[in-house]
């Protein structure tokens, strides 16, 4: 059975037996049935749709708030391959962790910071002022910065690196996610369900699905 949801400028996710995804490309390892099991009454509280929103617009919180950070150090005259450096640090250090700074009150401020509207014309506009004052280092790593962080490339490649080599025993979607609905619970009044439980889950479905590919191959 599958359920598709859509809301505004053009996000929407599927609701499947086996999972939620999104149109960002993201999967979630549980259903709604899970959630109304786990954190039980929370999703009449709490839409799903908005607790699987944040926690898209928390996966994709590193480039944009990589990409401002590049942006505001090479304005204030840092090296541009300092800034860059810095900028894919952050990323990195966001990747890994964003589970742990993924604060509900922080969602609006993230969500305008990564908004690809903002970013393309700030974007734009440092890059022709880097252009204008004959900031041609500059300019071009900003480019390769933007690639690399707005087109997913850095997060693409970090993905097969942590899915290859580090083995982690649950999905960064998944963490995240459980990270929100403890927030979320707690927030509500609702956190009465059993989360170890509930991430014990995650981790056996992952690993299912994690062994099936590596049988397809």
């Amino acid at each position: 059975m599958q359920k598709n949801t859509e809301e505004k400028k053009g996000w929407h996710m599927l609701e499947m037996e086996i999972g939620i995804t999104t149109s960002r490309g993201n999967w979630y390892r549980i259903t709604r049935d899970g959630i109304n099991k786990y954190v039980p009454g929370l999703l009449e509280e709490i839409s799903l749709e908005k607790i699987i929103r944040t926690a898209d617009i928390w996966l994709e919180s590193g480039n944009g708030l990589a990409l401002v950070l590049f942006f505001i150090l090479s304005l204030s005259g840092t090296d541009p391959y300092l800034s860059g450096a810095i900028a894919l640090m952050f990323y990195q250090i966001c990747y890994w962790n964003v589970s742990l700074f993924s604060f509900l009150f922080l969602t609006p401020l993230v969500r305008l910071l990564n908004n690809d509207g903002i970013l393309y014309v700030s974007q734009g506009l440092v890059l022709a002022y880097f252009s204008y004052s004959s900031m041609f280092t500059a300019f071009w790593v900003g480019v390769v910065i933007f690639l690399l962080l707005k087109v997913r490339i850095l997060g693409l490649l970090t993905d097969w690196f942590a899915d290859k080599f580090i083995k982690i025993k649950l999905p960064r979607t998944d963490r995240l996610l459980n990270m929100i609905l403890i927030r979320y619970g707690m927030s509500e009044g609702k956190l009465t369900g059993d989360m170890q439980r509930m991430e014990d889950d995650l981790i056996r479905i992952a690993n299912y699905h994690r062994k099936g590919k590596s049988e397809k191959k």
